[in-house]
């Protein structure tokens, strides 16, 4: 049964102690998924971001009103309204959404509010601020959740191997010249590089 798997039985003697160490090497490295905490979680995370994505697509309609509202919202309050922007864009820097339309709507507001220059710069400062929030929960995310996951379904692929050995020798030009790439999906880019070796 289940329970079995998940439970280690204790040594009965002090003779038995070395054996059951060893038994409870062994038992640790052939532990199913499902007896592990973290891999709930971790599962948890994953459908949490993949529902908020479906949501945001089936009710299109209703997802570009939010926005539209959000936007007049914090034209009126740009203070609260910043900080609730730079807490939307990290969440769907995330969830691996595009910022796209965030960044040109925060563009708009500012320089409605604040005028031409000022404007340009207080908004390219907030979406810098957010947009590397963003980028590095994005990195630890894909660093400490997905990577165990990653690398056990990836260990018979030897292209990502090469990869991997690659960013890890060359770490700081390739991340570097990659980011600059308008080829690469920016989202898909901070979780590529947190389940490498960089």
């Amino acid at each position: 049964s289940r329970e079995s798997e998940c439970v280690v039985m204790r040594p009965s003697s002090t003779a038995q102690l070395k054996m059951h160490i060893s038994d409870t090497s062994n038992a640790i490295h052939q532990t199913k998924w499902y007896c592990k905490i973290s891999n709930w979680f971790r599962l948890l995370i994953i459908s949490c971001l993949l529902c908020i994505i479906a949501l945001a697509l089936i009710y299109h309609d209703v997802s570009v009103y939010l926005f539209t509202n959000f936007l007049q919202w914090m034209q009126r309050n740009l203070w609260k309204g910043s900080a609730v922007f730079m807490t939307v864009f990290v969440a769907c820097t995330v969830a691996m959404i595009p910022g796209s339309i965030l960044t040109l709507g925060a563009g708009f507001v500012y320089v409605h509010v604040l005028g031409h220059v000022w404007g340009v710069v207080v908004a390219t400062l907030i979406v810098f601020t957010s947009a590397s929030l963003g980028a590095t929960l994005a990195f630890l995310n894909g660093r400490y959740l997905l990577r165990e996951c990653v690398l056990h379904h990836l260990a018979n692929h030897p292209k990502f191997q090469i990869v991997d050995k690659v960013v890890q020798i060359y770490g700081f030009s390739v991340t570097f010249w990659l980011r600059m790439s308008s080829f690469t999906p920016y989202n898909v880019f901070n979780y590529f590089m947190g389940c490498t070796n960089v």
